[in-house]
């Protein structure tokens, strides 16, 4: 399964190409900046694996709405919790 990263900008948050770099640097496969709203998901194990299950091949996680180095610590979390899950 792959991991994408969702960034919904604002001008107190992290910039576009900083968030693209901690994508790609912790191996997320796609990286996204809509226009539109999204759905809150929690990275829970076993809504992963039975959402594998039923076919979904990628998972998009958004980031908070707060300062480069906050987005970065939770990218690094977040890579390191999905790391775990052998998905």
């Amino acid at each position: 399964m792959d991991f994408g990263l969702v960034l919904f900008t604002s001008d107190r948050g992290i910039t576009p190409a900083a968030a693209a770099k901690l994508a790609d640097d912790h191996n997320f496969t796609t990286f996204y900046v809509p226009e539109h709203t999204h759905i809150p998901v929690k990275p829970d194990p076993d809504k992963l694996a039975h959402w594998k299950n039923l076919g979904v091949t990628e998972v998009l996680f958004g980031l908070p709405d707060k300062p480069a180095d906050d987005i970065t610590a939770y990218v690094e979390r977040l890579a390191g919790k999905l790391a775990t899950l052998n998905l």
